[in-house]
């Protein structure tokens, strides 16, 4: 059989191989670590903001709704961008 015949593959090493592979699975880990932290500092922020005053009975909040959607607009943002991790 001749030697110049070439089946179009070539020899690598296992970490010429792997590396990318690696690469490719940690960066969803990242990206849904760095999405989980911000999601924990935006709630321990608010749930801190509603404890600041522990002696008042009441809570003065004006323009909660603006402020609240405002919140969930955020919330929604970092959901959407974990979503598309693996993209």
């Amino acid at each position: 059989m001749s030697d110049d015949f070439d089946f179009g593959f070539s020899a690598v090493s296992e970490e010429e191989l792997t590396r990318p592979i690696k690469e490719e699975l940690t960066r969803p880990i990242k990206k849904g670590t760095d999405a989980l932290s911000e999601l924990s500092n935006l709630f321990l922020s608010f749930v801190g903001k509603l404890q600041a005053n522990p002696d008042k009975e009441y809570i003065h909040w004006p323009n909660r709704i603006d402020k609240l959607k405002s919140l969930e607009s955020k919330i929604k943002q970092i959901v959407a961008g974990a979503r598309n991790i693996g993209e």
